[in-house]
């Protein structure tokens, strides 16, 4: 009997492919906005979307501060069964959300033509941006505002409803654009307006999803408040610094490529550009899917759980990359009709299929490292990957000709091994300290290593839960605790496996976690199915919660939660631990 990964590896699976495919967000408007925009308008209109993309990515950086700070740390209370605290952060979420966006908005139509001569750099495709610019900026409540919702659909593990708020965003998007440019022929403000309309009818549904049926979240005007502002800047930071790098990076590529390569380059650049959009479904989605597990492992110190959970992201994560960037290699001569491009496409197709499998090792890293609470050093990752070693790489080969497109491979490999560098430097100064890291991972294992926990994982019959109860037995007696915690441990754990097998009959799996520390002892059990508390069941009969009973009276601390499709409870005891001779 030993901790296995089955429990998380379903969970995580179930979530994968619906998260892959909501992580584009408004940038998939973009991607919509360019094939129809190339195919209707030309390749001067394609180059100005592209232009423009970094007015999305500052609205996605805009979005994502609140958001995802909110997100992780609405997960990262739900592991420790504090839900109210949990929704305290969904509505801080909506609420800066809905402010930045109208401020922004009033700003972006307010300055809309310097910004646009800023982007295009006074060039041909001034015009273009100007008008695409001036309605994005007009959408920017929705585009900074759907973060929430779908970022909570993900907490709320609504699979379902994660995957019909894409589809709604892109059939409306691609109905739009064909409506807007063919038969109304309104040419760029078309195109942008598709994008805008396509957003908030996919917000207005994944609110209304969360909403529905059994959810933590509930939407009240009197809780619209801000709350805690310095914690959801400093998680929330990792994601919004990348979109704004990725701004930042993106104006410097692109007056790069021109200064080099001229508007042949600017074109090919911008099917690149609109392709590596694509590519986040895997590098960011893969990452995504495991965030808000981290978060929730790395509160109870699951140290097991969280390598386990890395490993298998990486895993699947380089696995599905390579598979997309030979599909896209395998498909360069139907890209190049798609955006009606007269230039070979394979050798800067194969730099961004190779740099792919880079960038998702690389993602999956700086999101471990901001789920487990060390901010700096994921935005220090953030800024190396994201900007610096890309723009350096795109200026060293400035002069390479074709070749310049293996900055998409070098500016994806650098900061992985910067990475390698700072974690051995931070692993050595730690060995110093009474608190050692592992490396890689910069993991405390020091409940492990006094053997101050057992994690383990057992099958859900009436066979395992009698031999977990022995195993728990042998950990409280190994660690000296009193003889009467030690009953108490016990009956808790079986009486409450018990009612839990007993009421989910699909329940395959338990995973069990016993610890002692600090002069608390206790169990956390995590099973998946539906959202199941035996301590407020009021439908069953008395005499099959009497133990439940039993055991409320008995424990100092009762908590339970259901987030990501799982049930977690926590039992605990306080005791009075021996002190050492002398």
């Amino acid at each position: 009997m030993h901790q296995n990964d089955k429990l998380i590896k379903e969970e995580y699976l179930k979530l994968l492919f619906p998260i892959m495919f909501s992580v584009l967000g408004g940038t998939i408007n973009a991607i919509i906005d360019s094939v129809f925009v190339s195919s209707r308008l030309g390749g001067n209109c394609l180059a100005a979307v592209n232009i423009s993309m970094p007015i999305y990515l500052i609205l996605c950086t805009l979005g994502s501060l609140f958001s995802y700070g909110c997100y992780f740390l609405s997960a990262k209370y739900m592991g420790r069964t504090e839900t109210k605290k949990a929704e305290k952060f969904y509505h801080s979420a909506i609420f800066f959300s809905l402010v930045t966006g109208i401020v922004i908005m009033i700003l972006g139509l307010i300055f809309v033509g310097p910004i646009s001569d800023l982007l295009a750099n006074k060039s041909a495709y001034r015009d273009y941006v100007k008008e695409y610019c001036t309605v994005i900026f007009a959408g920017s409540v929705p585009f900074i505002i759907c973060y929430v919702p779908s970022l909570y659909l993900h907490l709320e593990a609504k699979k379902k409803d994660i995957s019909i708020t894409v589809a709604i965003m892109v059939a409306v998007d691609v109905i739009l654009d064909y409506l807007f440019l063919y038969p109304l022929n309104m040419g760029m403000k078309g195109a942008a307006l598709a994008s805008v309309l396509a957003v908030i009818v996919s917000t207005v549904y994944s609110f209304y999803a969360l909403e529905r049926g059994v959810s933590n979240y509930s939407f009240s005007l009197s809780k619209l408040r801000p709350y805690r502002i310095k914690d959801i800047l400093e998680y929330g930071s990792v994601s919004s610094l990348g979109n704004l790098y990725d701004a930042i990076k993106l104006i410097c590529i692109n007056h790069i490529i021109l200064n080099a390569m001229g508007a042949t380059g600017s074109h090919i650049w911008a099917v690149i550009n609109t392709l590596s959009e694509l590519t986040l479904i895997i590098s960011t989605g893969v990452s995504r899917t495991g965030a808000p597990m981290l978060s929730v492992f790395n509160t109870g110190r699951e140290n097991g759980r969280i390598r386990s959970l890395v490993k298998l992201e990486c895993e699947i994560g380089v696995i599905l990359s390579a598979i997309f960037g030979l599909i896209l290699f395998g498909f360069n001569d139907q890209i190049e009709g798609i955006f009606s491009l007269n230039n070979n496409l394979a050798f800067p197709i194969a730099c961004l299929g190779i740099s792919t499998v880079f960038s998702t090792i690389g993602t999956i890293i700086e999101v471990y490292l901001n789920a487990i609470g060390k901010n700096r050093l994921s935005n220090v990752m953030v800024c190396l990957r994201r900007l610096v070693f890309i723009v350096l790489a795109a200026l060293m080969l400035s002069g390479a000709g074709s070749f310049i497109w293996l900055f998409l491979v070098i500016g994806s490999i650098l900061p992985i091994l910067a990475y390698l560098v700072i974690a051995a430097f931070l692993v050595k100064g730690s060995k110093k300290t009474d608190r050692p890291l592992s490396y890689f991972g910069l993991l405390d294992d020091i409940l492990e290593r006094e053997n101050k926990v057992l994690d383990f994982s057992i099958k859900a019959n009436v066979s395992d839960v009698c031999d977990a109860s022995e195993k728990i037995l042998s950990f409280c007696e190994i660690n000296g605790l009193p003889d009467n915690l030690i009953m108490k441990l016990g009956l808790s754990i079986e009486e409450l496996l018990t009612v839990i097998i007993d009421k989910e009959a699909n329940l395959e799996n338990i995973d069990l976690r016993v610890f002692c520390h600090m002069g608390v002892a206790g169990i956390n059990v995590r099973c998946a199915g539906f959202s199941y508390n035996p301590f407020e069941d009021t439908e069953s009969d008395d005499d099959y919660l009497i133990g439940i009973d039993m055991l409320r009276k008995m424990a100092e601390i009762i908590k339970y939660s259901y987030t990501l499709g799982l049930n977690t409870i926590s039992i605990m005891f306080e005791y009075e631990e021996e002190k050492s001779a002398g």
